[in-house]
């Protein structure tokens, strides 16, 4: 079989474009459903409006919207335009991870990238919602991705941690991993006890969704407490599976310690990626509830923002933020300057939105803007 790898690269960026618009019709079931608690299996899609299964033939991506005039066969009830733009987006952010990178593990990787990205700018429009059960588990693949070194190698760390000897290096990375796995689960903790009793007033005071009345509330918290704690509980093992692995590695005959070593680096770019990202926006949030007395941001855009810096980088991260910050900014003007600047001002943000737009700007971008920054700094 001729491997994908070796074609040129607008050929592969050709067999992942209809690759992902069939992922981007998934992905707006998983937008739909996940806020509501429902299954993204099963039933199958159907009408929105009457309820009717949607065919085979009325479900392929963007060609069946055409056909249709964009109205349901059944009811002839208005089809939103939101759908093939979800797939669109989608088999654009594939085709454009094909054509730059390859279908290469590292590929793969960036594509997952785009999926988790769009979903959560999705959500958080629709609902100014960041599901745990979608952050949570796309942190931890991002952690252990890097920990099996199954994308491209980084570039070697600069920090004085790594010039310890090799048994300490493992336990660190062993450590980093551990702390990751749970780090989520920690974080919620702290930020109840420090700012519980301000966000029991956000919630006396934020409306409801009315896209998401009618469910049973204490239902859905079972439900993504399901998938939280199986989520952490698979993170601490595969914690353990890398450590049983490298462990039982350095102890062959053939011992790889370029390979341990290159492992034990990108955990710590990760999670320094991480900590970066998710960290400013935590303690932007701390400084706003303590000077405010209310949230000016969410828990899950730190958990989000930890997701870009984990994959993109420290540096990409800030990158993102910046980029965010002023895409988030014009859109506070023009609700402003067209909504009348009370309703304006008073007007919740979806911060989601701007961070997921700019982490795939940066995705794309990035690395060249930070070179050209730096070379500007350089005298």
């Amino acid at each position: 079989m001729f491997p994908l790898q070796e074609l040129p690269l607008i050929i592969q960026a050709l067999y992942a474009l209809p690759f992902g618009l069939i992922i981007g019709s998934f992905l707006n079931v998983v937008i739909y459903r996940v806020p509501r608690g429902e299954s993204v299996a099963f039933p199958g899609s159907h009408c929105g409006a009457c309820g009717t299964p949607i065919k085979a033939y009325d479900n392929i991506p963007l060609l069946s919207y055409v056909l249709l005039r964009g109205r349901c066969r059944a009811c002839q009830a208005k089809i939103s335009w939101v759908y093939p733009m979800v797939e669109l987006w989608t088999g654009l952010g594939f085709f454009a991870v094909a054509y730059t990178r390859g279908i290469t593990g590292q590929g793969i990787a960036e594509m997952l990238f785009v999926v988790v990205m769009i979903v959560l700018v999705m959500i958080d429009y629709r609902h100014q919602l960041l599901p745990n059960v979608i952050t949570y588990p796309a942190f931890l693949g991002v952690i252990i991705f890097t920990a099996f070194q199954l994308g491209e190698p980084g570039p070697s760390s600069l920090t004085p941690l790594f010039t310890l000897s090799l048994s300490l290096k493992f336990w660190i990375g062993l450590g980093l991993l551990l702390i990751a796995a749970v780090a989520f689960y920690g974080v919620d903790l702290l930020d109840n006890a420090l700012f519980g009793k301000y966000l029991e007033i956000s919630d006396e005071e934020e409306e409801e969704d009315p896209l998401l009345s009618g469910i049973d509330e204490d239902r859905l918290l079972r439900q993504h407490n399901r998938v939280i704690y199986t989520t952490m509980v698979l993170g601490v093992v595969a914690a353990v599976v890398w450590g049983v692995f490298v462990f039982l590695r350095l102890r062959s005959a053939a011992a790889d310690s370029v390979w341990v070593v290159a492992s034990i680096e990108a955990i710590f770019r990760t999670c320094l990626g991480a900590l970066v990202g998710g960290g400013v926006i935590w303690l932007l949030r701390a400084i706003y509830f303590y000077t405010r007395g209310f949230g000016g941001m969410g828990l899950g855009d730190v958990k989000m923002m930890a997701i870009i810096g984990g994959l993109l980088g420290w540096q990409s991260a800030l990158l993102v933020l910046i980029i965010g910050s002023v895409l988030g900014s014009l859109t506070g003007l023009f609700l402003i300057w067209f909504g009348g600047s009370d309703k304006g001002m008073k007007t919740r943000l979806p911060f989601g939105v701007s961070l997921g737009l700019a982490a795939l700007i940066a995705l794309f971008y990035g690395q060249p803007i930070i070179a050209w920054y730096v070379s500007r700094l350089t005298p």
